[in-house]
């Protein structure tokens, strides 16, 4: 939508001022319309597609530059070994007009051989973001689920605090027992859904509802998210301008209250991001993780042949004008 109303403009600019120009100003414009199709969105909070990792070594340690993270990730869950532990890989997810899908790296969590003990292994790295503020906002990923285990879970966690806080604390956990996922948000109630068939890759995306008349006996000024919608795999539509019709219906709706506050009373701020599993064997991935204001940034625009059909005949238009006034 944003490229559009910009190239819009620039070719009405350009119309209303075409005795002034030279067809070589044209290709120009042409070129950084096709480069603003690509820009992303102010509103961007945490993007990360584990890209720019070194492959095949322990993700612990490494910690390159990437919206809305900071530091290092670090083994917070103890026990990691060559058969336990996680690594960034070559090769990305990619889901059906999913914005963030990726095709040059993700991060798997396995377990390749030993007996399922000493309970959950964990890493965590911190964000580095300013909070929403008074505005909904959307968390998104990326998993594939390639675990053969008999046992064990894996959760992925947007922690509130310094410690884990089931009502607090945004999750997604995985019973590889019977292939189900459970989708839980803090809160007095929380919302939680249950799906099963989840071999393969999914998407999940949670949009917080804010509610500026709901306030908290510490923070009576502030209102703060008490409502969640979940989509668990939806049929995306891909738009030019998003709307969320374009999801389709929310697997689940949820009026719990997600009272995630920071110490300056902003709400849903996160601490940190906690990826952890108890994998017998197989593994899972991640990848396309996305924290953001805008819609936008999470639904694919139609496909660039479309405009690039708008820039040929915009561009043909314009020669045929220059040979007819030549000719008059």
């Amino acid at each position: 939508m944003k490229c559009y109303n910009l190239v819009s403009s620039q070719i009405n600019a350009f119309w209303n001022n075409r005795d002034h120009y030279h067809m070589k100003k044209l290709y120009p414009l042409l070129a950084a319309s096709a480069f603003l199709g690509s820009t992303l969105s102010a509103n961007l909070l945490v993007s990360e597609s584990f890209d720019n990792y070194v492959n095949d070594q322990t993700v612990v340690g490494q910690g390159p530059s990437t919206t809305g993270f900071t530091g290092n990730w670090s083994n917070t869950g103890g026990g990691l070994a060559s058969s336990v532990d996680y690594y960034p890989r070559s090769g990305g997810l990619s889901y059906v007009n999913y914005a963030p899908s990726s095709t040059s790296g993700s991060l798997e969590a396995f377990r390749s051989s030993g007996s399922h003990s000493g309970g959950a292994k964990r890493i965590s790295r911190s964000f580095d973001y300013s909070s929403p503020g008074t505005g909904d906002f959307f968390i998104s990923f990326l998993f594939a689920n390639n675990s053969t285990s008999a046992e064990g879970d894996t959760e992925f966690r947007f922690q509130a605090e310094g410690s884990e806080n089931n009502d607090r604390d945004t999750r997604l956990s995985i019973d590889h027992s019977n292939n189900d996922i459970t989708i839980g948000t803090g809160g007095q109630a929380g919302a939680e859904t249950t799906q099963s068939g989840i071999a393969g890759t999914n998407l999940l995306i949670i949009r917080a509802i804010y509610d500026s008349d709901t306030n908290t006996s510490g923070n009576p000024n502030a209102g703060f998210y008490d409502r969640v919608e979940i989509w668990l795999n939806p049929e995306i539509t891909a738009s030019a301008n998003p709307t969320l019709d374009d999801l389709g219906t929310p697997d689940v709706t949820g009026f719990g209250i997600m009272r995630n506050f920071d110490g300056g009373g902003n709400p849903m701020a996160f601490e940190q991001f906690n990826f952890k599993h108890s994998l017998k064997s197989g593994d899972v991935v991640l990848d396309g993780l996305t924290i953001t204001n805008d819609l936008g940034d999470l639904i694919a625009i139609p496909e660039p042949g479309t405009y690039g059909l708008i820039f040929a005949g915009f561009a043909t238009g314009l020669v045929f004008l220059r040979r007819l006034r030549k000719a008059k």
